[in-house]
């Protein structure tokens, strides 16, 4: 089980933790870090086509070589994201890929993904200060689509 006091010692200001959905010996937090249950320390993770990655053991992996590789955006979107669903993809609004802070992940269809890449991919092309200006638009009101309360299923 999860030690608290150990979790408040590593907690950074403004960080919260929800426990991961199917995963209960872990926490994600917000700001995109991976909290293990099992040792009571803060993962690292590691990367693949530049999107932070994080393997997780349940019950339907337990006493298996490797866990099952999620990406951290995704563990995020999943507890902190109002319109999160398995089959939706998850924008990083700065396109940063490394930014797994909740406030910069965005659950969009395929279709809205594409569509996003594509407009910002021609005014950044064309006229990149309007793209910046219009940034804010294109991904819509960020904070409607944040939630404190949501957890929902990952995996």
């Amino acid at each position: 089980m999860i030690k608290i006091t150990i979790l408040n010692s590593v907690t950074l200001s403004g960080e919260v933790w929800r426990q991961i959905p199917n995963y209960p010996n872990y926490l994600i937090s917000n700001m995109g870090r991976l909290y293990s249950g099992f040792d009571n320390q803060i993962r690292k993770g590691s990367y693949k086509k530049g999107y932070h990655i994080y393997e997780l053991f349940n019950e339907q992996n337990k006493g298996k070589r490797h866990g099952k590789r999620i990406r951290a955006a995704r563990l995020v979107a999943a507890a902190f994201c109002k319109n999160y669903a398995k089959d939706k993809h998850i924008h990083h609004i700065n396109r940063n890929r490394t930014d797994d802070r909740a406030i910069n992940l965005l659950p969009v269809t395929a279709a809205e993904h594409r569509a996003i890449h594509v407009l910002y991919d021609i005014l950044a092309k064309n006229i990149p200060l309007l793209a910046e200006l219009l940034q804010p638009i294109i991904h819509c009101n960020v904070n409607l689509l944040f939630d404190d309360t949501k957890g929902g299923d990952v995996a």
